[in-house]
């Protein structure tokens, strides 16, 4: 039994990788742009990097482990089987340039914790700081509610 080849067959590889490489192409050209240009915080960045090369190295993974474990023999399994392996290099080669873009932005929030160091703001300090600040303010609306009441009851007791 001999397989046509359709149109369809000979983008085989566009329909089942392609479409996310170019994907994945614009959002890496986006990230390294907005890093670049600064309008992306460092541990965004870092974020970002980690979860694609996770999704990118995982997606590697479990396209290898399903063409090395097809069970099911059919005519041009070769072919299929050359298909399966190249995405997974495509794949590969994408998490290993999000592992080199995590080194950066990495190395973008050691430098952001160091330049915040230097200006002596420590989170730790900012965020005690903060909440020093919204405990006066709760106890200062504490106070005005309190007056509030007694004037209430001033003038209820003052009207009867």
């Amino acid at each position: 039994m001999e397989i046509q080849r359709t149109d369809l067959n000979r983008h085989n590889f566009w329909w089942r990788i392609g479409i996310f490489l170019l994907i994945d192409a614009i959002i890496s050209l986006t990230l390294a742009l907005l890093i670049y240009l600064g309008k992306l915080h460092p541990v965004t960045a870092l974020v970002a990097a980690i979860l694609a090369f996770g999704n990118w190295f995982a997606a590697c993974f479990i396209n290898v482990l399903l063409v090395y474990s097809n069970e099911i023999s059919f005519p041009k399994l070769d072919d299929w089987r050359t298909l399966g392996y190249t995405e997974a290099v495509f794949q590969a080669l994408i998490a290993v340039f999000y592992l080199a873009m995590m080194g950066y932005a990495a190395k973008a929030v050691h430098e952001w914790r160091k330049e915040k160091a230097r200006r002596g703001i420590r989170h730790d300090e900012s965020a005690d700081r903060h909440s020093q600040e919204l405990e006066a303010e709760l106890d200062k609306s504490r106070v005005e509610q309190y007056e509030l009441v007694q004037d209430l009851n001033y003038k209820s007791t003052s009207a009867v």
